[in-house]
């Protein structure tokens, strides 16, 4: 999934370089229903990427962002999301 917004991440824009994915990339975290993490491909401070992992057993989950920046931990506010599958 794609987020985008302000303050997501580092300026400088770090990619995941290799596998398997990291759930922390430069000091920043998607995290699901307070348990799960996801698995990030890319992030900036105006997006991140990730990939949801592959268990999740409900279709609306929750998730929020968390970031490190200095000796700073800013929480972003929960984010619900239906998730749907497509039929090929």
């Amino acid at each position: 999934i794609s987020i985008f917004g302000s303050n997501l991440g580092p300026v400088t824009p770090v990619a995941a370089s290799r596998l398997p994915l990291p759930a922390e990339l430069g000091g920043t975290e998607v995290i699901i229903d307070g348990t799960m993490r996801c698995f990030l491909v890319y992030v900036s401070a105006q997006q991140v990427n990730c990939q949801l992992p592959g268990d999740l057993t409900r279709d609306r989950i929750q998730l929020f962002l968390r970031t490190r920046d200095q000796d700073r931990i800013r929480e972003s506010a929960p984010i619900e999301i239906r998730i749907s599958s497509a039929n090929f």
